[in-house]
C-alpha cells in the first residue's frame, strides 16, 4: 500500500499540526549545503530529506507522526509552503529564495517578489537583513544592480548586516554553495573567502 499525501491523516495532514516554527525550522534543515574544499573547492546543495531526519524537530506536545512515514522524503518547499499556509513569519521570506533562486523549485522571480513582499507584511527579521544587504551591496557594487541570482546571492555575502539573525549566515553559505554548484566562479571566489575568514577567526579562537 502507497503512502498517502493527502486528507486528514495522510502526510501532509499530519505536517499542518505542527506549528509554522517547526515547519520553517524543518524547511531549512532540508537545504542543507556541502563543500569540499578540495582543491578544487567544490560544493553542492540538497533540498530535501527523509522525514525520520526531521523528527527531533517537532514538538513533544504534538501528536506523533506514524512510522510508515519516516522514511518518506520530503523537501523544502512542501514544509515552507505549509509553513506559509499557516501564517509563519519567515516562511515567506524563505520561500522568496527558494523562488528567486531555484532552490528545488523553478525559477520565478514575479512570484519570488510576490512572497518577498508578503514577508515585510509580516514582519520577516530574515527579510529585513536580505534587503538590507543587497541593498548595501548594491550602493558600493553598482555592477550588481539588476542582477540576477548569481549576482544577488554575492551581493548577500558581501553586504552582511549588524543585526542579521544566526540563520543569515547560514543563507549566505546556502546560496554562495548553490552557484558554486552551477559553475559561477565568483560565487566560488566568494565562498573561499568565507571558509578563509571562518579559519581565521577560529584559529584566533583557540587559546
Amino acid at each position: 500500500m502507497g503512502v498517502q499525501l493527502w486528507g486528514r491523516h495522510s502526510l501532509k495532514g499530519h505536517l499542518w499540526q505542527l506549528p509554522a516554527a517547526s515547519l520553517e525550522q524543518m524547511g531549512m534543515q532540508c537545504l542543507r549545503p556541502r563543500v569540499r574544499t578540495g582543491p578544487p573547492l567544490s560544493a553542492r546543495v540538497e533540498s530535501g530529506s527523509s522525514l525520520r531526519q526531521l523528527l527531533p524537530l517537532v514538538p513533544e506536545w504534538c501528536a506523533p507522526i506514524p512510522v510508515r512515514y519516516y522514511f518518506c522524503r520530503v523537501d523544502a518547499a512542501l514544509l515552507l509552503a505549509i509553513a506559509d499556509g499557516k501564517q509563519g513569519r519567515e516562511a515567506a521570506f524563505y520561500r522568496a529564495v527558494l523562488y528567486e533562486h531555484g532552490l528545488g523549485v523553478p525559477v520565478d522571480r514575479s512570484r519570488a517578489l510576490q512572497l518577498h513582499k508578503t514577508a515585510r507584511q509580516r514582519g520577516s527579521i530574515m527579510e529585513k537583513a536580505y534587503e538590507h544587504a543587497v541593498h548595501k551591496a548594491h550602493l558600493e557594487h553598482c555592477d550588481v544592480a539588476g542582477g540576477g541570482g548569481e549576482q544577488i546571492a554575492c551581493a548577500v555575502a558581501a553586504g552582511s548586516c549588524p543585526q542579521a539573525p544566526q540563520e543569515y549566515d547560514r543563507l549566505v553559505r546556502l546560496l554562495l554553495c548553490l552557484y558554486t554548484e552551477r559553475g559561477s566562479a565568483t560565487a566560488r571566489r566568494a565562498l573561499a573567502a568565507l571558509l578563509q575568514d571562518e579559519r581565521r577567526m577560529n584559529d584566533e579562537a583557540i587559546p
